[in-house]
This record gives C-alpha cells, sequence and structure tokens, in this order.
C-alpha cells in the first residue's frame, strides 16, 4: 500500500504545522511556492497556478489523481492540521470526511457564509437554487481531512467536486454535500474534525468560517475580531472568483522546486541533446525560465546580453544585465540556443534570485567550478549529456558553417574530437572534486528510449509527476533533428 499525505500552502496563505506524528511508510508533500519547509514536508512545485491562492489550493485539493505520484491512498490536510499518532487505521479505499461539528445541511452552511460575508451573495444563492433538490438535513462535511483511495470511481468524484466548485462559489464544503446526497460516496471519519485522537488543528479564526461555534452578530463585527483574515480575504477576493477559474494556466508557468538558490545544471560537450532537455524540461513544468511562443521563439526571462566571450575556450566574461535578453535564443538553423548564461562578474545575489532553478549551457561543463569556487553557483546537481566523440565531432564541423562560435570551438575533426574530450575530462575531475552530484545523460539514446529517459530524470527530479517527464517527451522530441555522422 502506497499511501502518500499532502497539503497545499500558497502566496503565504497558510503556515505549516508539522505533525506530532509521523506515520512510517506514508510520503508527505506540500504543493506550495514556497522555496522551504520544515520536516518532514517535501515541497513540490504547483502543477497549476490561477490568479486567486485559493482557487490554486481548491484545484490542488480536487486533484490528487492527476498530480501525485503513483499510489494507492491519498491523505490531504489542510496546512493548519495535524497529526496527533498513526493513523494506518484510518486508511482505506473510500472517501473519507469528517462530519460538521455544528451543521448538518449544505443551505444551513450557504446561509452562515452568506450572513458572514465570506460568498458572493447572488452565487450562493443560484447555487442553492440548483441543488434545490437536496433534502434538508442530508449531512455537511468539513473537508479539512480527506483520505481516499485512488481509483475511477473517486477520481470522477474529485472531478466533478471541481466542477461544481467552478460553477457556484469557493466554499467547497457546500459541493461536496451536494455530491453526497447524489452519490453517496462519503465515509465518515470518527470524531471531531478540530480534535480527535487522530488530528489537531491550529485555525485562523476559532469560532469562524464554519468551524467553530454561533455565527456573531455581524460581519462588521467579524473584521472586528480577525482582521488578518478579512485583509487577506480582501486581497484574493471573491470578487476575483469567476476571472480566476477561467485563468488557470500549466506547469512552465510554474515555480521553483526547492528555490532558486541552488541550479541543476545541463551541460556537455555541445552537440549532445543539451537544448532537447532543456526544452523538454520546460515543457514538464520546471523553473527554467524559458517560453515557447507560438511563432517557435524560444524566449528567456533573464536579463542579460553577452558583451563579451573569451575566443579560446569560450568562456563567457561579461553579461549587460541592464539589457533584456534577445527575444529568440534558439537557433533553429542549427538546432541549438536556449541558454542561460552565467559569468564570473555576475553578482551571487543576482544568480541566486533571477535565474532559475533549471538552466543549460555546455560551457558550465568546463568552467562551471570557477564560478562554485568564486561563490556565484550553488550546484544542486549536474547533468552531464554524453555523446560518442565522433558523432559530436561530426556535427559540429556540419553546424560550424551556419554558427560562428570562434576559435573555441575548432574547425577540424580532430581538434574538435581532442577539445571535446578535455570538456568532458575537465567537468568529471572538477566536479566530482567538489562533490557536485553528477547524472550522466546518453544522446541520442535519451530521445529515442522513453523508459531510459524517464529512469534518469526521476533520479534527478523524483518530485515530478511522471506523466508530465512523459508527455513533454514526446511533445519534444524530433529524431530527424539529430545530427548523425
Amino acid at each position: 500500500m502506497s499511501v502518500i499525505c499532502y497539503r497545499n500552502d500558497f502566496a503565504g496563505r497558510d503556515e505549516e504545522y508539522v505533525p506530532v506524528h509521523i506515520t512510517p511508510g506514508v510520503r508527505y508533500l506540500c504543493f506550495t511556492d514556497k522555496p522551504t519547509l520544515p520536516k518532514p514536508w517535501q515541497a513540490i512545485r504547483p502543477h497549476r497556478y490561477f490568479s486567486c491562492p485559493r482557487v490554486t489550493s481548491l484545484w490542488h485539493k480536487t486533484h490528487p489523481h492527476e498530480i501525485l505520484p503513483k499510489h494507492s491512498i491519498s491523505v490531504f490536510m489542510d496546512a493548519s492540521v495535524g497529526t496527533k499518532q498513526d493513523i494506518t487505521p484510518l486508511l482505506n479505499s473510500g472517501f473519507c470526511v469528517h462530519r460538521h461539528r455544528h451543521r448538518n445541511c449544505l443551505f444551513k452552511e450557504a446561509a452562515f457564509c452568506k450572513a458572514a460575508g465570506l460568498v458572493d451573495p447572488a452565487a450562493v444563492e443560484e447555487q442553492c437554487q440548483r441543488y434545490a433538490d437536496v433534502s434538508p438535513g442530508s449531512g455537511l462535511w468539513e473537508s479539512g481531512v480527506l483520505i481516499r483511495g485512488s481509483h475511477a470511481e473517486n477520481n470522477e468524484i474529485n472531478e466533478l467536486w471541481w466542477d461544481e466548485i467552478t460553477r457556484g462559489t469557493l466554499r467547497d464544503q457546500i459541493s461536496l454535500a451536494y455530491l453526497h446526497a447524489k452519490f453517496q460516496h462519503i465515509t465518515d471519519l470518527p470524531g471531531d474534525f478540530s480534535d480527535t485522537e487522530y488530528f489537531y488543528t491550529s485555525e485562523i479564526a476559532p469560532g469562524f468560517e464554519g468551524h467553530g461555534g454561533p455565527l456573531p452578530v455581524s460581519s462588521g463585527e467579524l473584521k472586528v475580531r480577525f482582521p488578518r483574515y478579512f485583509q487577506r480575504r480582501q486581497e484574493w477576493g471573491e470578487n476575483v472568483r469567476r476571472l480566476s477559474l477561467t485563468q488557470g494556466v500549466a506547469a512552465p508557468a510554474v515555480k521553483a522546486i526547492g528555490g532558486r538558490e541552488r541550479k541543476t545544471i545541463i551541460a556537455g560537450t555541445g552537440r549532445c541533446g543539451t537544448t532537447c532537455l532543456i526544452q523538454l524540461l520546460t515543457r514538464a513544468g520546471l523553473d527554467t525560465g524559458l517560453q515557447l511562443h507560438d511563432s517557435g521563439h524560444w524566449a528567456s526571462d533573464v536579463p542579460g546580453q553577452v558583451t563579451e566571450v573569451n575566443q579560446e575556450d569560450g568562456r563567457i566574461l561579461k553579461v549587460d544585465r541592464n539589457k533584456p535578453a534577445p527575444a529568440n535564443i534558439y537557433m533553429q538553423e542549427v538546432n541549438a540556443g536556449c541558454e542561460t548564461l552565467i559569468c564570473l562578474e555576475d553578482d551571487p545575489d543576482f544568480v541566486s534570485q533571477q535565474i532559475p532553478e533549471v538552466i543549460k549551457d555546455p560551457r558550465l561543463a568546463w568552467y562551471g567550478h570557477e564560478l562554485v569556487d568564486a561563490g556565484i553557483l550553488d550546484i544542486r546537481h549536474l547533468i552531464v549529456c554524453v555523446r560518442d566523440l565522433n558523432s559530436v565531432a561530426t556535427s559540429k564541423q556540419k553546424g560550424m558553417p551556419k554558427h560562428d562560435t570562434g576559435k573555441w570551438y575548432q574547425h577540424t575533426f580532430e581538434k574538435i574530437y581532442d577539445v571535446s574530450a578535455w570538456q568532458l575530462g575537465v567537468c568529471v575531475a572538477e566536479m566530482t572534486t567538489r562533490e557536485i552530484p553528477m547524472t550522466f545523460l546518453r544522446f541520442p539514446l535519451f530521445v529515442k528510449d522513453e523508459a531510459y529517459f524517464l529512469r534518469k530524470m526521476m533520479e534527478v527530479f523524483p518530485d515530478c509527476v511522471p506523466s508530465d517527464l512523459l508527455s513533454a517527451w514526446k511533445a519534444t522530441v524530433r529524431e530527424e533533428l539529430i545530427h548523425s555522422p
């Protein structure tokens, strides 16, 4: 049985409450835009962003079947929820939720939310009219903890739940109660959501937001009692709900998994698949700073234009960071480019904050260690694309008339071969002595064998969803672009 416990934390909306008890064998993931989290939570980049963080959180809450690695049971917990003891006795393949502590009717919940100013009155009234065939008192559940089996029936309920949220209000308890009235799919979890023998919660506003006691006298009093909540609610805004629901963007607009301080570098000799790999990882949603436009141009959000290059070995000497990146950083005529360049004159703070988490520059194979020693670059992992040197030299010769790269590229087969061997040797020696983790990726094997590609990438990016990587692989790989000897 594979169990994943997950939660969401977007735009500083919640704080992390570390479970008091860690259940053995359970993996703890948090979808967040924060760089680091306390143990045992592992920060995972969001799969989809909406203009409203609350909508982003709800989408992830209702889509475990799309966002989680392969699992048999998922346990969703709000960021304010912790565990007191081993939750293994609660794990099953149903759709398990706690009963609401104070109400047993979706219409009463709707009235509460309307009176408290938590929803658009017209939207919740319209939603209740659609639910008119539900009998009053048919049940209400608090969705701060969800234990769900991973199977087709629950997946369909998850999708229907999201559909109802997008049609009605963001109060997901109302739509969940409606779905149960139709499908009778919910199994009750034992005890009280806020304080059971298994769970505890530290709420934003005890006695409020449907979790606590009776409704205060007025929404004005609520604003006095809980100013922080209302300030944040105004920022997110129920009034942007419909707009937010139509502006979801797919994974390429996401942020870094572990923060931009530490980089994953793609390097090699050149002509060994590095461009294909960075484009592929961009499509898979990693933080590369690249965007593919409809015109076929690839653009970068990292400012800078190269002003000086060492013509002997190709290292970048100066980059003017006051200039925007070129409009197109992909050279289609030689199937190369999409590089993010760093030099010894760069400000370490700029590199740490503005350079994406995953970047490609073949040159870093042989002078990346100098950037490390200078304190400019912190390498989390180095992916070295490797191709047999005969093919490398032949491909460079083919591309040379179209691509003026200076003396460092060398124009004879023998020189290109020798320089390429030197590049790989420097890379292995210098990075190994600095204990930089390395993964060697064989080209063109990784563009011909999807199983090999997936296995190697999951070693480097264990938090990636395999289906995202495979979809990106299929959308990117074009074997006809491989230069053959």
